[in-house]
Formats: structure tokens, C-alpha cells, sequence
């Protein structure tokens, strides 16, 4: 049955189309909207099909840009509605069934909306606290921090603004005639995103959003996996896992979708799953929806596939007495002893939506002779941003080092490459998962 079990499971990976997952059809107010009336007290998301109302709600989102939500339930078995309060002039911004989140919103049959961002910007303008002077006095002070801090910190300054200088005078009077703190950051925002970073972040009170979100094509249907991977199972909320059967010996499927510090017991229980398939006869570390977080518990995953320490990256940070950015470090892989160690063959799969500290482990994963990267080539984004305190309140986060392979080469813009290329569309993907189906050819021989 075994030999037969894979041939069907490689079949399998064709036989469900992507109309079984759930759709969302309809957005209220539609994302993107504007001169949304902040006196606005539901919001709703229509599904094209029944969902399951009885495991709750995933929407994503934090800080400033996330409404006050006063309670959420179905209207009916496709209408999520949540009661909020908004405020005039702002910007919110959340996303439902994040990857990394429990992911709640599914059908009957379990299968998962895919991730889908929701933004939208209420009319009018907040009243500041201050008085019209202390206000631009506020936004004066601020502006000058932030030019001085890009100046002075931020490790891709050049790397796609040419003038910094000239994108500031651009926006100077906007920044400086701003009514509120809240305005002056969203005209800095706007400013920032020129610089294409996904680690250049702004924020307040502990939240934070990027100025820059990429369109970026993740290589995989998320929400169709359960069907897609044999013996599927969520260990918890962030690590999934599988088997495929084959004469050999199964072989194991393995994903971690964050490595979020802020989630480090479940991203650990990954370390226990992965004892539960050390008897198997192969390995795919699924990465493709993982965009990074803490880079020392990708090393605890790592420990399990390499064969002795070695430079697996490196850094150049700035020199702080001469502001020269030509201070090199480097980062090391360690070694697991037996018998937490995997010493078969490994199929890591990567792309575009494998970002910054995952990044960091696809570098470890490449100095480890039993892994083959298969997929394309991911982001190319590493950056260990750092917060710079503005007058105003707000938290500017700057990239503070410029991320290298173990050779010397820089990955931001870039990316790192895999052993085996398999490029895709999201057409691809309907029938299919060609990544997934290449990693268990490459297993199996």
C-alpha cells in the first residue's frame, strides 16, 4: 500500500481546486475606501460560501490602525459583523486569518480563507491637544530627528532612495503644517515607503506597522494544505504537520509558519514534533509562509540537520566612532548531539514569502550537505531594526545592519536562491502544489 499511498498522494496534490476554500466576496467598507463616515459602527465581510460559526473569528491587527472593537458574531452563516468605534481622519488597517494567528475562519470542512488584508481610511481630522504653535513646534523637532537618524543609522539609506535630502524638502511643508501627531506620522509614513523596506516600521505605544507592504506572490495555497499534506495535523497554531507514506519509510512534513519571539512556546513545540518525525525516512520543512521574528529559535530547528559548526551569515554594522558602515561580524551554526539529530535527506521549501529571520534560516539550512532548498528564491529582507524615539511619541524603527550571506554577498533586494528552482503562478496553484509535489519526488528517490 505504501508505494501506491504515495503515487495517490502525489495525485491527491491535484484533486482539489481552489473554489473549496472559502472567498471573501465582500468587504464593508471595501478595502481601500476612503471618506469612510467615522460615526460607522459595523463592519462586515461576506463569505461566498457556509462558514463554521462555532470556532470564532480570526482579524489580525494592532495599535492606532486597528478599530476599537466593541464585539463580533455571524450574522449568518456567511456574515461576520464586528461592532466598532471609529475615529475621524484615520488610517486602520487589519487582515483576516493572518498567517501565524489560529486562523479560525473556515468552512465546515475546515478548510481556511486564505489570508486577506482590509484597510480603509475614515473622513475628517483629529483636534491636537496643543495649541497650533506647540503643535508645529512638536512636528519641527520630530522631522528633525528622523533626518537625522536616516542619516546617521539607517543601514540601507541608499540602497533605493538616491536623496533623501530631496524627498524630505518634497514633503517638509505637509510635515511641519501637520494638525496632530497622528497626521505628521502619516505623512511620514507616506515618505518613508519610497525607501521599499519591509523592517522600516512606525509605530506608538508598543504597536508598529511597516511603511512598505510588498505584493510579493507567496508560492503556496495555505488554507488547501489539510487537504494537500497526508495525515495532516496542527501540533498548535504555528506548527503544522504530515506524513507521506512510501516503501522507504514516511516520509515527514514539517511547517513553521512564524518564529515570532512573542509566540516562543509554540514555535518550540515545533522542536517536539520534529522528535515525532525523526523515525521517518525523509524530511519537508515547509518555510514558504513563515516572514521571520527570533533567528535564535530558528537555530534550535537548524541544530537538527547540520553536521558541524560553521558561518551560516554575516553582518556589517556601523562604526560608531567613524560612522563607516565596515564593521563585520558573523553568525554560527551549532550542532545538535545524537539523538536530536536528522541526519536523512531534508527538502526545505522557500519563496517570496520567506522573510527576514526565516531568511536567517534558510542561510543555516544551506551550510547543512543533507537539505535542498526547493521553490524560489525568497524576499530578500533582513534588516534587525532598531527604534528611534521621535518628539511626538512615536517610534521610528530603522534597519541597523546590512544582512550577508556566508560568503559575503548582501540578500536585501536579492534574496537567497534554491538548489532546485521551480518557478510558479497562482494559477499553479489551483490544481495543484508543484512545490510540495517536487519535494516528494526529490524525497523518494
Amino acid at each position: 500500500m505504501r508505494a501506491a499511498s504515495l503515487a495517490l498522494a502525489l495525485l491527491a496534490l491535484g484533486a482539489f481546486a481552489s473554489a473549496q476554500a472559502p472567498r471573501v466576496v465582500r468587504l464593508e467598507p471595501a478595502y481601500g475606501s476612503h471618506e469612510v463616515d467615522p460615526g460607522t459602527h459595523r463592519l462586515r465581510v461576506a463569505f461566498d460560501q457556509d462558514m463554521d460559526t462555532t470556532v470564532g473569528w480570526s482579524v489580525c491587527g494592532g495599535g492606532e490602525s486597528f478599530p476599537e472593537v466593541a464585539s463580533v458574531g455571524w450574522l449568518d452563516a456567511r456574515t461576520l459583523q464586528l461592532q466598532v468605534r471609529l475615529k475621524p481622519g484615520q488610517s486602520y488597517r487589519m487582515e483576516l486569518n493572518c498567517a501565524g494567528s489560529s486562523q479560525r475562519l473556515a468552512n465546515p470542512a475546515g478548510i481556511k480563507v486564505a489570508p486577506t488584508p482590509w484597510e480603509f481610511v475614515t473622513a475628517g481630522e483629529e483636534v491636537s491637544p496643543f495649541s497650533a504653535e506647540e503643535q508645529q513646534a512638536r512636528n519641527a523637532a520630530s522631522l528633525a530627528e528622523i533626518e537625522a537618524a536616516i542619516d546617521r543609522f539607517y543601514s540601507y539609506r541608499d540602497r533605493v532612495v538616491d536623496d533623501w535630502d530631496a524627498r524630505f524638502a518634497a514633503r517638509r511643508d505637509a510635515l511641519l503644517a501637520a494638525k496632530t501627531d497622528r497626521r505628521f506620522a502619516a505623512e511620514l509614513k507616506e515618505l518613508l515607503a519610497a525607501a521599499e523596506d519591509p523592517h522600516l516600521w512606525i509605530g506608538k505605544d508598543g504597536a508598529r506597522e511597516p511603511t512598505f507592504r510588498s505584493d510579493r506572490f507567496r508560492n503556496v495555497d495555505v488554507s488547501l494544505l489539510p487537504e494537500r499534506v497526508e495525515g495532516f495535523e496542527r501540533w498548535n497554531d504555528v506548527v503544522w504537520i504530515g506524513r507521506f507514506a512510501h516503501d522507504g519509510g514516511d516520509i515527514g512534513y514539517l511547517a513553521l509558519t512564524t518564529l515570532d519571539g512573542g509566540r516562543t512556546r509554540d514555535v518550540r513545540e515545533g522542536l517536539e514534533a520534529l522528535e515525532e518525525l525523526s523515525d521517518c525516512a525523509g524530511l519537508i520543512l515547509d518555510l514558504r509562509f513563515n516572514g521571520g521574528g527570533a533567528e535564535l529559535l530558528a537555530m534550535q530547528f537548524a541544530a537538527w540537520f547540520a553536521t558541524e559548526p560553521s558561518v551560516y551569515a554575516r553582518q556589517v554594522t556601523r562604526d560608531p566612532e567613524t560612522g563607516a558602515w565596515d564593521q563585520q561580524g558573523e553568525r554560527r551554526l551549532i550542532v545538535n548531539d545524537a539523538p536530536k539529530r536528522f541526519d536523512r535527506p531534508v527538502a526545505a521549501l522557500i519563496g517570496k514569502g520567506v522573510v527576514s529571520s526565516a531568511e536567517g534560516f534558510a542561510l543555516m539550512l544551506r551550510q547543512c550537505p543533507n537539505v535542498t532548498l526547493i521553490g524560489e528564491s525568497t524576499f530578500g529582507s533582513s534588516a534587525n531594526p532598531q527604534p528611534h524615539l521621535l518628539t511626538n511619541g512615536y517610534e521610528v524603527w530603522l534597519p541597523s545592519w546590512r544582512a550577508l550571506d556566508a560568503e559575503g554577498k548582501m540578500i536585501e533586494g536579492v534574496g537567497i536562491a534554491p538548489d532546485v528552482l521551480v518557478e510558479t503562478t497562482a494559477e499553479d496553484f489551483a490544481d495543484g502544489d508543484p512545490i510540495l509535489a517536487r519535494a516528494l519526488e526529490h524525497l523518494q528517490r
